[in-house]
């Protein structure tokens, strides 16, 4: 499975990827750097010949058109290639400026039946909406990767001194 995107989303995805790889996952990201003009060439350079499916997000709603436009370019560059038969699945993500978590990356790896979708809120119109894939049970149960392993929730308000007390706390641990 590949995951194309642009932008800082590229962060979350590359973690979430080697999260996944330690439960024996193979995932990986195209992170396209320069969109226009768009190089067909780079893309099919970089794409793996295993590759089985793959998933455009972008961070636009573009009502009306096929899909959004990265989407567009990316079918348009693999229409005639070796990778013309691959499953293409297309997405949204940061709706409504909503944060894009790990959770959200791994429901994306994991879609197989929604080739349009969406991720971070609840579409209750179109229905397109990707549940959260909560991996982190998975990798909690894992023994052997739970060597030094801490896990702690921290709550604050904020402007009372709790943010800079939990960033010390954060240090120790």
């Amino acid at each position: 499975n590949v995951i194309i995107a642009m932008g800082s989303v590229c962060q979350t995805i590359e973690e979430t990827i080697d999260n996944l790889a330690t439960l024996g996952e193979k995932n990986g990201l195209i992170e396209v750097h320069v969109y226009r003009p768009f190089s067909v060439e780079h893309l099919l350079k970089v794409m793996p010949e295993t590759v089985k499916r793959i998933y455009v997000i972008d961070r636009t709603k573009e009502p009306g058109a096929v899909g959004e436009p990265l989407y567009q370019d990316v079918i348009s560059a693999i229409r005639e290639s070796d990778f013309k038969d691959v499953d293409v699945f297309h997405g949204r993500y940061g709706l409504s400026s909503k944060n894009t978590t790990p959770q959200q990356i791994a429901a994306v790896f994991h879609n197989t039946r929604k080739k349009e979708f969406t991720i971070g809120i609840n579409d209750d119109v179109t229905y397109y909406s990707l549940e959260d894939y909560n991996f982190y049970k998975e990798l909690v149960s894992n023994k052997d990767l739970n060597t030094g392993v801490y896990e702690c929730k921290i709550w604050g308000l904020g402007g009372d001194g709790t943010v800079s007390a939990n960033k010390n706390a954060i240090k120790i641990i």
